[in-house]
């Protein structure tokens, strides 16, 4: 069932909206059998490929699909723990901050408050020794939820922004990774613009 959901979610033919409806289906039959009590891991894995099935579904309502994607991930790391999973934990920090930020229930301010503590927190693992990608990634996204940050003094929050941006770069670098460090330099030079989105550190390995 859970490869079954996997091939649907990363169909090319048919309809895309259709396919997704059926990974999902699939994933939720899988969790009848691999429970959090039972096979904890596993369970936790399907949480996170079910949060990735509802980020990117097309039925339902935007709004709605983000509240379970949301609470499918705040699942997964009941399992995920910093001292026991710390990369998935990491990562799943990343997609949280993420669904945060696109938000669409709820207090604006709020939500992006809630992203900016998930993105400080996957820092915690990711640092730039160790994980230099996915900490130059995290940073921008960090710049990306201090620009548009609601709450406190709006020019301290463009310096974070950009003190983020800035961050990234040092790893991002034109000639290493120019698509990147393009984007990066966007979102410093035009602190005052739409947000411009960047991708997402990816989930590790699935089932």
């Amino acid at each position: 069932q859970i490869n079954l959901g996997e091939a649907y979610r990363n169909r090319i033919h048919d309809h895309r909206a259709e396919n997704l409806e059926k990974a999902i289906a699939r994933y939720l039959l899988a969790l009848s059998v691999y429970t959090e009590s039972n096979f904890p891991y596993y369970w936790a894995e399907i949480q996170t490929n079910l949060a990735e099935a509802y980020s990117q579904r097309m039925l339902g309502g935007r709004a709605y699909n983000l509240e379970l994607t949301i609470d499918a991930y705040q699942l997964a790391l009941e399992v995920y723990t910093k001292e026991d999973f710390p990369i998935k934990w990491a990562q799943t920090q990343i997609n949280l901050g993420n669904a945060y930020s696109q938000k669409m229930l709820g207090d604006r301010a709020l939500n992006l408050e809630l992203a900016i503590e998930e993105y400080q927190l996957a820092l915690e693992v990711y640092t730039k020794e160790d994980f230099p990608i996915e900490w130059a990634q995290t940073q921008t996204n960090l710049g990306i939820a201090y620009r548009n940050r609601i709450r406190g003094d709006r020019a301290k929050n463009l310096e974070l922004a950009i003190e983020a941006f800035q961050q990234a770069s040092s790893v991002r670098t034109k000639q290493d990774f120019p698509m990147a460090w393009e984007i990066t330099q966007s979102n410093s030079q035009n602190n005052l613009g739409l947000p411009i989105m960047t991708e997402s550190v990816v989930i590790g390995n699935r089932i």
